[in-house]
């Protein structure tokens, strides 16, 4: 994540804000969005870059949700402000290509700000009340998806960075 930030700076974009791709574990009547205050009905019980089998199978066990028990995997969320409408539709153009279809402009004031939004969620519910929907031996299988997810989400920041190196220097001449 360093590089992209870096390589995005050194094009002479602002980052405004990182939601970096995760893993969660939450209680919530629904799935819940990217942001914190999004959180506001969501007890979140676990939040990391990978989902631990022995955790899960502990939580879905031992845990009552209130609502929903939910085991989800967020792509990552950045907020960047382009010195011009010209270089956010080059910007725009060039992630769209590496997944991050999800993006677009957001503002258009002194500097134009662009939102880039990874394609990557996933969200299951696993548990309501002391009732598991999922079987032992199948959330196994739901926490190796949602680790690959967040692994996916982390090639694809690779290739945003790889692509933003090669192409945007030539935009910028």
């Amino acid at each position: 994540m360093n590089e992209l930030v870096d390589v995005l700076v050194n094009l002479g974009y602002r980052v405004l804000r990182i939601v970096e791709g995760c893993v969660l574990i939450y209680d919530s009547p629904s799935p819940i969005g990217v942001f914190p205050e999004e959180f506001s009905n969501a007890v979140i019980l676990y939040r990391g870059s990978q989902c631990v089998v022995d955790v899960v199978h502990e939580l879905v066990r031992e845990y009552v949700p209130k609502y929903v028990l939910w085991i989800g995997a967020r792509g990552t969320f950045l907020e960047i402000a382009c010195p011009d409408l010209e270089s956010a539709t080059k910007l725009l153009k060039l992630v769209k290509l590496v997944d991050f279809k999800h993006s677009g402009i957001t503002s258009l004031r002194d500097l134009i700000n662009v939102s880039l939004w990874s394609m990557y969620r996933l969200d299951f519910p696993v548990k309501i009340g002391h009732e598991c929907l999922i079987s032992t031996q199948d959330l196994g299988k739901v926490v190796d998806l949602v680790n690959s997810f967040v692994e996916r989400d982390r090639e694809v920041l690779a290739r945003v960075c790889s692509v933003l190196k090669r192409q945007l220097g030539r935009f910028r001449s």
